[in-house]
């Protein structure tokens, strides 16, 4: 399970690396919003709404208790709603928000993963390597 989850891990932070740098914490919680909902779709393909919003429920539940500061992030529009978040204090500090965009990511990736037995992993990982920041449509 370990190995799993690196594999996860290594392969999101490949993926930061490549379209994070240099985004602010605003972009970048724009990315975390548009991460999840891209994975969320992929996923759905094997596993119901229902199941996937519980996922998502318990990757907010596992960041609210590793980053305590982190403020309750409601599940909307099949992603998370990450507007409380760009209301606290930490949204100045890029290098917090990165940790926490990274650890949902990991958790929600590896967690459908696990779901699925791995046969969802490489469509999951496939479609967050095609994401990439992008000014929300609600901004245009």
């Amino acid at each position: 399970m370990r190995d799993k989850y690196r594999r996860h891990s290594g392969m999101v932070d490949e993926w930061l690396a490549e379209v994070a740098s240099g985004l602010s914490s605003d972009q970048l919680l724009d990315l975390l919003e548009q991460a999840v909902r891209a994975v969320w779709d992929s996923a759905r393909t094997c596993i119901n709404d229902v199941i996937l919003c519980a996922v998502l429920e318990r990757v907010v539940i596992n960041a609210r208790r590793h980053f305590t500061w982190l403020p309750p992030l409601p599940i909307a529009d099949d992603s998370i709603d990450a507007s409380a978040l760009r209301a606290h204090s930490t949204v100045g500090n890029p290098s917090a928000i990165y940790k926490v965009v990274r650890f949902i990511v990991t958790e929600f990736v590896s967690i459908n993963g696990n779901l699925t037995g791995e046969t969802l992993s490489k469509t999951m990982h496939r479609t967050l390597a095609g994401v990439r920041w992008r000014k929300p449509s609600s901004e245009n």
